[in-house]
């Protein structure tokens, strides 16, 4: 079951970060952030999850990785599952996690 205070501490936590974000000055220029505006391209041979619950840490993984046009270097299962129980021991034990 889901505790109802982590749930809260969540929700109160993205409510802060998005009128953090409202207050920021736009460091781009882009005429806005509507991803679904934007061109799509297809990038091919990047590591795909073979699962139903890793989509998350390959997005997270992406992104730590992306440097504009090409992956700085490639993962594999094993790192994700590596970077699983890494992610979970960072948040889990993190000086903003006031339910530890």
């Amino acid at each position: 079951p889901t505790n109802t205070l982590q749930l809260e501490a969540i929700t109160a936590w993205f409510q802060q970060a998005e009128e953090r974000i409202k207050q920021l000055p736009n460091p781009t220029n882009w005429p806005d952030f509507n991803v679904a505006t934007w061109d799509k391209k297809t990038i091919k041979g990047l590591p795909t999850q073979k699962d139903g619950s890793s989509c998350g840490l390959y997005l997270l993984k992406y992104i730590m990785l992306w440097t504009g046009s090409k992956l700085s270097k490639t993962f594999s299962k094993k790192d994700i599952d590596m970077y699983r129980r890494q992610l979970a021991h960072d948040i889990l034990n993190s000086d903003r996690n006031l339910l530890r």
